[in-house]
């Protein structure tokens, strides 16, 4: 039996265990001089003898302190302006995570266990994690006394800033995403270094004592991420007496919050801006106990009926638009074509995958405060109808970032053009920014986890498969700069029981090869990569130049052929894994006047050749040879219409049905006709391709033959290897 089969024990012993140990020794000097013994040999035994793979995957940043927040909740209410009165519950801690959230990431991380052993390590390597982040904020006039984005010369160094708002707010921004992320690897590890960090952060800026009314969407993002990291150290407790939460800390904080409001709103900010400043107006209700604000954030971030119907609203509802209409023209579509749009991607791909980021954001924030929401009005709802705000408007988040997704691993999508007024003119978003394409941001375990964990739905349907993998190809998922989203924080319980076994690691191409195999074709094969979802192909005809995708969606085939090409032409080709790497460069010249280009046909079922065996009579046999350099085995494609003729390279005589149609009948040659028995449809299957006759109906068939010099034959279509054909140079 190997060393790590035997079972784990652990023997512990407790202070008052070894005073009771002493005292029974006293009477009985030799029985527990003998047990002691035996205990302390049997657990050295087992210690090094035990599996080491439990204990080895937890981290050594973790301490004997556990964190452990104390979740409360407000009851609250207040008049609407119908004047009735409006109740609900806040719940603590309860901005981005819940204590359920936090207290099972915590323990998983604890206990070595899977996913969020891995997860908890790619978070603890980002810098912002690190026990000394970098902490940008500056004790200076302009971090005290927040100002515009105008020119200003600091009244006490006499410094210059050109743009002392967005100077502060992009430090301002940065640090509140550090001090989330220092309070997260505090709340795991118990390490107060993490503590004194957050809190350092969220002190700095809450000494802050009055700000310059302009625009500044940065100051929202700030004031949610520091309530977030707030939430975790208010309601829990450490040790050290300097970095225990005070009530000071809360008023200073939400003076913060308050004064910085008057940089942003939650109704008339651009697209993806739009979330920043609702993600702002949320932390603050949330921590102030504001409900009225908390609903007004709730039905900002679902609907923006006070928004507009363009690019200012930045809504669940407006920004992963239901498109019925031309929303240039008026024109209707038809109903057949009716789609969900991600409204950004006529912007960029950045943005766009920013929507993405910012409602995830949001909805796990109404999520976590188990809020449901009205189906059509977006707002805060007890009714029976309510929804959970992922099921708002028929998943519309989903169906919006699977539009996305789709587009970017490699699928064509329907555009409509569509309103998108960026300035105080009417704009609009005709087509998709193109740029970028095929670039995956990670920002999906909050839609990820809560479907496949909290729903718990077939991930493989059409309606999550999207979704699926493009998380699961970059799992463990640790998000861009401005997000409260890893995969470490929004992972449940349920997960353990499939660790890390859905984590997909896509390789690269290849074995990727070009081939030309006559004037107008051009066969581009490669090995496939374990787990791909598809392949893009891309051509050009400059090697330096750009490459334009020509397939339409990922192919699962890895041989791709290329039709209606220029005669005479020397093509370059990339094959890309969908969601994952593009390959490097292949090329093949077209034959023409030039030269010829062929190819050779061997049998997936049999390993021999298509041959024309050298026979030049009309109504000869077609025959299959094993491997050869003779020109008998090289095949010239010719485009007939829709259609291909095969034209041998040593007899000149072409492939042809020979009009039989009995299964077994042997394929001929005969010199160029018109006839439908010279015409043949290609189609590709895997890594191979089929050959049926267009008169017959008969697909080539190797017929099981292995003898050099065997005939060719034709057989109605089947499964069978002998029906397909591997392209070879």
């Amino acid at each position: 039996m190997r060393p790590s089969t035997f079972p784990v024990f652990f023997i512990r012993l407790k202070e008052d265990d070894i005073v009771v140990f002493f005292k029974l020794r006293s009477r009985f000097p030799r029985v527990l001089s003998g047990i002691l013994c035996f205990t302390l040999a049997l657990a050295s035994f087992i210690v090094i003898g035990r599996s080491e793979t439990a204990e080895a995957a937890i981290s050594p940043l973790i301490t004997s302190y556990k964190p452990q927040v104390v979740s409360t909740s407000a009851n609250l209410s207040y008049t609407n302006s119908s004047g009735n009165t409006v109740t609900g519950t806040i719940h603590h801690p309860g901005i981005a995570m819940s204590q359920t959230d936090l207290d099972n990431m915590r323990d998983h991380v604890r206990a070595g266990d899977e996913p969020w052993n891995t997860a908890f390590n790619a978070f603890a390597a980002d810098s912002q994690s690190s026990k000394s982040p970098r902490i940008y904020y500056e004790n200076v006039y302009i971090f005290k006394h927040i100002q515009g984005p105008w020119r200003f010369t600091d009244p006490e160094t006499g410094k210059i800033y050109d743009n002392p708002a967005e100077y502060v707010g992009a430090r301002a921004n940065t640090d509140s995403e550090t001090a989330f992320m220092q309070a997260v690897m505090w709340y795991i590890t118990g390490d107060e270094t993490y503590r004194s960090n957050a809190m350092k952060i969220i002190r700095s800026y809450s000494a802050a004592e009055d700000c310059v009314t302009h625009t500044n969407f940065r100051f929202a993002t700030m004031s949610y991420l520091l309530s977030a990291a707030a939430e975790i150290l208010r309601y829990s407790d450490t040790p050290t007496a300097s970095l225990k939460w005070t009530d000071a800390d809360t008023a200073n904080l939400i003076h913060l919050m308050n004064i910085v409001s008057v940089t942003y709103n939650a109704h008339t900010f651009f697209m993806n801006q739009h979330q920043f400043t609702v993600m702002g107006t949320m932390g603050r209700a949330i921590f102030t106990n504001n409900l009225q604000l908390y609903d007004e954030a709730v039905e900002a971030a679902t609907v923006n009926a006070a928004g507009d119907l363009g690019g200012r609203n930045g809504s669940i509802k407006h920004q992963m638009r239901w498109m019925t209409t031309n929303e240039r023209t008026g024109e209707a579509l038809n109903p057949s074509d009716y789609h969900v749009q991600a409204i950004e991607m006529g912007r960029d791909v950045g943005h766009s995958y920013a929507n993405v980021a910012g409602l995830s954001t949001l909805a796990q924030t109404i999520y976590a405060q188990g809020t449901k929401v009205d189906p059509v009005t977006g707002a805060r709802s007890a009714a029976s109808n309510a929804v959970n705000v992922f099921n708002f408007l028929d998943d519309r988040l989903l169906a919006g970032t699977t539009y996305l997704l789709k587009y970017h691993l490699g699928y064509d999508v329907l555009w409509t053009p569509a309103r998108a007024n960026q300035s105080s003119t009417i704009q609009y978003f005709d087509t998709i920014n193109a740029g970028g394409r095929g670039r995956i941001d990670a920002f999906y375990s909050v839609l990820y986890n809560y479907y496949k964990y909290i729903e718990n739905r077939d991930m493989t349907q059409e309606k999550y498969k999207y979704l699926t993998y493009a998380y699961e190809t970059r799992m463990p998922e640790v998000a861009f700069k401005d997000y409260p989203l890893f995969m470490l924080l929004y992972t449940p319980d349920a997960a353990k029981t499939v660790g890390l076994s859905n984590k997909i690691t896509l390789g690269s191409i290849t074995g990727l090869t070009a081939t030309a195999a006559g004037a107008n074709t051009v066969y581009v094969s490669w090995a496939g990569v374990p787990n791909a979802l598809g392949y893009n192909i891309y051509r050009s005809t400059d090697p330096n130049g750009t490459f334009t995708k020509i397939s339409s969606a990922p192919t699962a085939a890895t041989l791709y052929r290329d039709t209606s090409l220029t005669p005479d032409t020397t093509y370059y080709y990339q094959v890309e894994v969908a969601g994952g790497s593009k390959s490097s460069v292949v090329s093949a010249t077209t034959g023409g006047t030039s030269g010829t280009a062929s190819v050779r046909f061997k049998n997936a079922g049999t390993g021999v050749y298509m041959d024309g065996i050298g026979r030049t009579t009309n109504g000869s046999a077609a025959g299959q040879w094993s491997s050869s350099t003779s020109n008998n085995q090289r095949w010239i494609e010719e485009t007939n219409g829709s259609y291909v003729r095969f034209k041998n390279v040593a007899t000149g005589l072409y492939l042809d049905g020979m009009g039989l149609t009995t299964n077994g009948s042997t394929a001929g040659q005969w010199s160029s006709s018109t006839s439908s028995n010279q015409q043949w449809s290609v189609s590709i299957d895997g890594n191979n391709m089929r050959i049926r006759n267009r008169a017959s109906g008969l697909y080539l068939d190797g017929m099981g033959r292995t003898t050099n010099g065997a005939d060719l034959g034709q057989y109605g279509g089947g499964s069978s290897a002998n029906q397909r054909w591997q392209v070879v140079n």
